[in-house]
């Protein structure tokens, strides 16, 4: 819907940014904790939960789930009046 208001005019695209989060767990619940905290609702790959499991089991390690944003600003133009 805000992109149909910019191509018609109503709206104006300001300042944006884009940026990165990365997430570090200790294991595997940790991080399917933070998951479910954050009602993520990303799909996770078949079988890739008992993959870390078996990886994170072999040692010392961690995992870090990358996660890449965008924000942007979006500004009235003159003309349209506010009701």
């Amino acid at each position: 819907m805000i992109a149909s208001l910019i191509r018609e005019g109503v709206f104006g695209r300001g300042r944006e940014v884009r940026f990165r989060d990365v997430l570090h767990a200790t294991d595997v619940d940790a991080w399917l904790a933070f998951r479910e905290e954050r009602s993520s609702r990303s799909i996770l790959e078949p079988g890739l939960v008992p993959k870390v499991r078996d990886l994170m089991a072999t040692g010392d390690g961690e995992i870090l789930v990358v996660h890449r944003a965008y924000a942007g600003q979006v500004i009235r133009l003159g003309g349209a009046s506010e009701t």
